[in-house]
C-alpha cells in the first residue's frame, strides 16, 4: 500500500511539471530586446547630432558679436549683408559659417565667397538689389560672367538710375529739333551786323 501511494505521488508531481512546462513554451521574455533597442537608438542620435552643421540646422550658427562685426565692416563693405559666424570645422583656412542677412542662407568660406553669394550665376541671393550688385562689382573686385544676363541687368538698371538726377528724366533730342536751324544757339550779335544764318528773323536784319 505505501508502494503504491509513492508510485501516485511521483506520477501526480511528473504531471504537474509537464504542465509548468507546456505553459513555459508559449511565454517569449522580451527583456533581453529592451537593452538592445535602447542602444539602437542612442547610437542613432549620437550620429545625427555629431553630423549636425549650422547649414543643415541654422540653430547652430553662432554670430559674431557687435564689435568683431564693425572691423568687418571697415575690412569689406559686403558684411552689411552678410553675417560671419564661428569658424568652419576645416580650421586653418580662414573659413567661417556665414548667414546673409536678406534671406538667411548659412554657408562656409571667407569675404569672396559672400561676395559670390549675390554674384553667382545659379542660385544667387533672392533677395539682392541693382545697387548690391553695383557696389561690389565697383568697390569689392566682384565679377559678372558675361552669360549672366539676370546679374547685368541688375548692374546696368543701378548704374543707369545713378546717372539721372532724383525724380528726373534723359532728355532725348528728337528728329524736329534736330531738323530746325532755329532751335540751334547762336551767337548774339552787335547792333547792325548782318546775321549770316539763312531766313534768319533776329533783330539784326531789322526784320
Amino acid at each position: 500500500m505505501a508502494g503504491d501511494d509513492s508510485g501516485g505521488a511521483g506520477a501526480s508531481r511528473r504531471r504537474r511539471g509537464t504542465a509548468d512546462a507546456d505553459k513555459g513554451k508559449g511565454q517569449v521574455p522580451d527583456v533581453a530586446d529592451k537593452p538592445s533597442s535602447s542602444k539602437t537608438v542612442q547610437s542613432t542620435t549620437t550620429a545625427v547630432n555629431k553630423d549636425a552643421t549650422p547649414r543643415t540646422d541654422p540653430a547652430l550658427f553662432q554670430p559674431q558679436d557687435a564689435d568683431a562685426h564693425q572691423k568687418l565692416l571697415k575690412r569689406s563693405s559686403v558684411w552689411q549683408w552678410i553675417e560671419q559666424g564661428q569658424v568652419a570645422l576645416s580650421a586653418g583656412r580662414g573659413e567661417y559659417w556665414l548667414r546673409c542677412r536678406l534671406c538667411s542662407t548659412v554657408f562656409r568660406g571667407s569675404s569672396s565667397k559672400a561676395v559670390h553669394h549675390f554674384l553667382k550665376p545659379q542660385k544667387p541671393c533672392p533677395f539682392r538689389t541693382g545697387e548690391i550688385v553695383d557696389e561690389l562689382v565697383t568697390n569689392q573686385r566682384g565679377k559678372v560672367k558675361p552669360s549672366d544676363k539676370k546679374t547685368e541687368y541688375l548692374l546696368k538698371n543701378a548704374r543707369g538710375l545713378a546717372r539721372c538726377p532724383e525724380g528726373g528724366e534723359e532728355h532725348v533730342e528728337s528728329g524736329s529739333d534736330a531738323e530746325d536751324p532755329l532751335s540751334e544757339p547762336y551767337a548774339p550779335t552787335s547792333p547792325g551786323a548782318v546775321c549770316s544764318t539763312a531766313n534768319c528773323t533776329h533783330s539784326c536784319h531789322g526784320k
